[in-house]
């Protein structure tokens, strides 16, 4: 799952209630190119106004962390604003040693969702080759390769583990 950074905090609630719509856009974007996607701008916002939650940085900032940890990669987006939000700058700060971490323009959006999709099939196709080149060595993998060989045809843990068990 890719966590969106957008900017959000601003004195005006109205300009804040746009970018709450721009995170909304965008995921909606993302969504539709079946990317996994987690904006807590999207997520909280109406929450945040429902309830009456502060809007500020240092509230949100271990929600945040603790979104961020779940997921794979950080997706920053150049929206007006972003520059000077201490939002996106924590968020930023804490993936920009990774290689998972994507900053862009809001026009190169789908592009970022296929290489996205090329990253992970590039990833897919090196396990397999990976699960392949092991099960061809008899290495135990936990890979089912064959029918099952005990009587009630359900594999047992020698059928899927191998016989080194």
């Amino acid at each position: 799952m890719i966590y969106l950074a957008t900017p959000y905090t601003h004195p005006d609630p109205s300009i804040q209630e746009i970018r709450y719509e721009k995170a909304c856009e965008l995921t909606s974007i993302i969504a539709t190119c079946s990317v996994p996607c987690y904006s807590p701008i999207a997520f909280w916002h109406p929450i945040a106004q429902r309830y009456n939650l502060p809007g500020g940085f240092e509230f949100w900032r271990d929600q945040d962390a603790a979104a961020m940890r779940g997921c794979s990669e950080l997706w920053a987006v150049k929206l007006e604003g972003w520059a000077r939000s201490r939002g996106v700058a924590h968020e930023m700060s804490q993936w920009q040693d990774a290689k998972n971490f994507y900053l862009f323009d809001e026009h190169e959006l789908t592009e970022v969702c296929a290489q996205y999709h090329e990253r992970r099939n590039a990833s897919v196709i090196a396990l397999m080759k990976t699960v392949n080149a092991l099960v061809g060595t008899g290495s135990p993998i936990g890979v089912a390769v064959g029918p099952a060989t005990n009587t009630t045809d359900k594999p047992d843990a020698q059928d899927v583990f191998g016989p080194n068990l």
